[in-house]
């Protein structure tokens, strides 16, 4: 509507520019007639009346040449009015244009992120299926055969008398028996990390190496595509670790956390990713009789440094 009153504006204008130029003409038209009327035809026999000519020439330029000018002003007014208009049109359709280039990069880069996370996926869920297939095919023999997620119970029973102290150590009894060697006690860190490095090792490597490092060695590099692949934001990572870790019996947190601490193991790779992505939020620590195991378990986790 402004728009409509404005051009009304502006024919009005043209209007009376155009009036001006007419009453200009007209004005000249009558002047030119009444300063020739009498005067001899063509005679060049006459000298010139500078004089007459000067005041008629003065007389035509202070009306008609200001009704004139004044017409032609208005008219580069107009002009100038014109042209800004045009601009303005010009400028909106360059912003409708960038506008438009800025969705259709936007719908761009989605459908980039779109077929990232695609891709991603594709890769993450398969190796979280081969993960689930490698726990149910676990298998261990001892006194009898353990298979599956029975093997992190066998291996649970084993951790607790690490944490207790207590080792499987044992020496002849001369009759053709044995009798276990007396156990350490662990009153601080240093006799944990101590009894840890004598015996940890000895205990994982006869009882269940073969069976459960291509199972640590999976789930570390599972979550390390999640906190490395460059596919997804990293807000989407957790998302994905917590897929991870909604899998994972309280048997396997435990094997898990104890794993993370060993230097060679799982320290500290693999224990400053449990405590990145909360592995353990779900992890019932009161399985682990020792209180001070249980806080040396919780204080390694807590210092591992980023290595990545």
């Amino acid at each position: 509507m402004l728009s409509s009153i404005s051009e009304n504006r502006i024919s009005k204008i043209e209007y009376f520019a155009v009036a001006l130029i007419i009453i200009g003409g007209f004005v000249a038209s009558i002047a030119i007639t009444l300063f020739l009327w009498n005067k001899p035809k063509f005679n060049t026999s006459l000298s010139i009346d500078s004089t007459t000519f000067g005041e008629f020439g003065s007389f035509l330029s202070g009306t008609v040449g200001v009704l004139w000018s004044l017409a032609s002003i208005i008219y580069f007014v107009l002009a100038l009015k014109e042209q800004r208009r045009d601009i303005k049109t010009n400028q909106h359709s360059l912003e409708l244009q960038i506008q438009e280039l800025r969705e259709a990069r936007e719908v761009s880069t989605e459908q980039s992120d779109t077929f990232k996370v695609q891709r991603f996926e594709n890769t993450f869920f398969q190796l979280l299926q081969l993960h689930s297939s490698t726990v149910n095919e676990l298998s261990f023999k001892s006194t009898r055969t353990v298979t599956g997620t029975d093997v992190f119970h066998y291996w649970k029973e084993l951790l607790d008398l690490i944490a207790n102290g207590n080792t499987l150590d044992s020496e002849s009894d001369g009759a053709g028996g044995s009798i276990s060697l007396p156990s350490p006690i662990l009153l601080n860190y240093q006799d944990i990390e101590g009894f840890l490095d004598a015996h940890y090792k000895q205990t994982y490597y006869l009882q269940l190496e073969n069976t459960l490092n291509h199972y640590f060695r999976q789930l570390y590099h599972l979550y390390k595509y999640v906190h490395l692949s460059d596919l997804i934001k990293a807000d989407q990572r957790k998302f994905y670790a917590g897929l991870i870790r909604a899998r994972l019996s309280q048997n396997e947190l435990y094997a898990i956390a104890v794993n993370s601490i060993i230097p060679s193991y799982g320290y500290p790779k693999f224990a400053y990713l449990i405590r990145k992505y909360k592995v353990l939020k779900n992890f019932n620590d009161d399985l682990i009789p020792s209180p001070l195991f249980r806080d040396y378990i919780d204080h390694k986790i807590a210092t591992a440094q980023n290595p990545f």
